[in-house]
């Protein structure tokens, strides 16, 4: 399961979203079959986010709803709730709904400050908000689009940092020339 996943989430990453559907689904599946609960908070979450860049939302709503359940259910699954709460924003936003999305994202901004937590997606939260605000108030619309650019420039830093630690931790070097010799 956790496999499908994490396909699930490569795929969306790399557009190939028919590909995202199908693991989605098929971790799903296997998740029923395994009574792996925990699993379903990601998928459904994955797959909300996946039916959102096809502009399916009404797909995308059931999906992060069903997420939502999930995460409200199972307490190690509660860590999907700002990403679950960041894409029913980009519904609203993409919708034409600033005033909702600033609101969902927001709330999602305060919890993160209590909680002092950080994760890659601030990004595109803050270029939401930043978004979102621009037709009502520019100053605060630069004030988020400035907040994206920092944590792009952090995540970019820490993604850095995560690469070389990888390369030195499983000598990436050593194995890409042993599948060289191998080719």
């Amino acid at each position: 399961v956790s496999l499908h996943i994490a396909l699930t989430k490569s795929s969306m990453r790399a557009e190939e979203y028919e590909k995202a559907l199908y693991y989605g689904h098929k971790g799903i599946e296997l998740s029923n079959q395994y009574s792996d609960e925990d699993a379903k908070a990601y998928l459904y979450n994955y797959l909300g986010e996946t039916n959102i860049a096809l502009g399916n939302y009404t797909k995308a709503s059931q999906f992060l709803n069903k997420a939502w359940e999930k995460a409200h259910e199972i307490k190690s699954a509660q860590s999907q709730l700002p990403f679950i709460h960041l894409n029913r924003a980009k519904i609203y936003y993409d919708q034409g709904d600033y005033k909702m999305a600033i609101d969902i994202l927001e709330k999602v901004e305060a919890k993160q400050k209590l909680k002092n937590t950080n994760f890659f997606s601030l990004e595109d939260m803050y270029k939401i908000l930043g978004k979102s605000y621009k037709s009502i108030d520019t100053k605060k619309s630069l004030y988020y689009f400035e907040k994206a650019n920092e944590v792009y420039n952090a995540n970019d830093k820490r993604q850095n940092e995560i690469g070389i630690q990888i390369i030195k931790k499983y000598d990436l070097a050593e194995l890409k020339e042993e599948l060289d010799v191998a080719e």
